[in-house]
């Protein structure tokens, strides 16, 4: 890997550049803003320099976009007073004294959140991340279980499934190894979001990239898959990497 720059409007835009088995150019600009680019071993680094310099104006704009999530996922610290998603629903968080543990009161949408030293924040908010990841663990592959159903053997035999918390996307496919992951943070998220990823990412094992065929086959399974991405990302982008 080697870092390379282009200069563009009198700004000086750098890069990390990597040669892969790849036959395309891919550009992702990471979470804390590096730009890295991968491209295949016959594409020279001038013509990876044309196509960053082309793709700027989106670069600064994506940025621009984890800079702004960034800021919002800083308020979305579990403490006391604070409204948390599980499951698409708000639950005000009560600390109070008493055996470690968390309790819902649906009814009146409370999350109560017992430990031996309520003001203590760091506590507090390391009790209610194990008590999402646990509910992830219980939750997640119900729903991906259930969408594997769905489909009815199209995609073939059941996929393994990893969970684990993800800084920038809800889930990947690895066709080859038939292996599916989640991102944890999808506990936050109404069912039918979390279904739509399921889907989303089985239909990978078909069609590895987004193209008119991708979601073609991903609307057979789920037709409001785009209104459901759009909500997904409106309601639940900000517990991204938590």
């Amino acid at each position: 890997m080697q870092i390379r720059s282009v200069t563009v409007g009198g700004e000086r835009l750098d890069y990390f550049f990597d040669v892969k088995r790849i036959k395309n150019i891919n550009l992702r600009v990471r979470r804390d803003g590096s730009v890295y680019v991968s491209a295949g071993v016959g594409i020279s680094p001038l013509r990876a320099d044309a196509f960053v310099a082309e793709k700027a104006e989106w670069i600064a704009r994506r940025r621009a976009e984890i800079a702004e999530r960034s800021a919002v996922i800083d308020a979305v610290r579990f403490r006391d007073g604070a409204t948390i998603l599980f499951l698409g629903d708000g639950y005000v968080v009560h600390a109070m004294r008493g055996k470690r543990g968390v309790r819902l009161r649906k009814e009146e949408g409370i999350m109560e959140a017992s430990l031996p030293d309520p003001d203590d924040g760091e506590a507090l908010n390391s009790l209610l991340e194990r008590w999402f990841r646990a509910r992830a663990e219980e939750v997640l592959p119900v729903v991906f279980e259930h969408a594997e159903k769905e489909t009815a053997g199209y995609f073939g035999a059941s996929c393994g499934l990893v969970l684990r918390k993800m800084r920038a996307r809800w889930g990947s496919c690895f066709a080859r190894e038939r292996k599916i992951t989640l991102n944890t943070a999808l506990v936050h998220a109404p069912v039918e979001c979390i279904a739509y990823v399921c889907l989303h990412e089985l239909t990978h094992l078909q069609c590895p990239r987004h193209d008119g065929q991708f979601y073609a086959v991903l609307t057979r399974f789920c037709p409001d898959c785009r209104a459901l991405r759009r909500k997904l990302n409106a309601l639940v982008a900000p517990y991204i990497g938590k």
